[in-house]
């Protein structure tokens, strides 16, 4: 499978960590706002701006950002169909959660 992981910080890390005992052939890319630094250890793909989404096309997505940012990523996957574990809380604002709400129920 191929998972992305939006968000390097300490709980990113467990994700992908998480990933890679639970599915040893994953693929996984991370999405972060800077390409400045080399991938961390386990990530496949870097991914730094959305529309390299539509090129990695992943079968699912962990969305684990500062709560600020939790929404704009996962609409951003949500529009493209991915499956989303959202860390809490699901987002800081009201704006929004209607149309990922729809979104995901598909």
């Amino acid at each position: 499978m191929r998972y992305l992981v939006v968000g390097l910080g300490s709980i990113g890390k467990r994700h992908v960590r998480l990933l890679r005992t639970l599915d040893a052939d994953a693929r996984i890319a991370a999405w972060r706002r800077s390409s400045t630094r080399e991938p961390e250890g386990g990530i496949d793909e870097l991914i730094v701006q959305e529309r390299d989404l539509d090129a990695w096309r992943p079968d699912a997505a962990v969305v684990a950002t500062p709560a600020a940012l939790h929404l704009p990523a996962a609409l951003a996957c949500a529009r493209r169909g991915v499956p989303l574990f959202i860390e809490k809380p699901l987002a800081d604002r009201l704006d929004g959660l209607d149309e990922l709400a729809e979104l995901c129920a598909g």
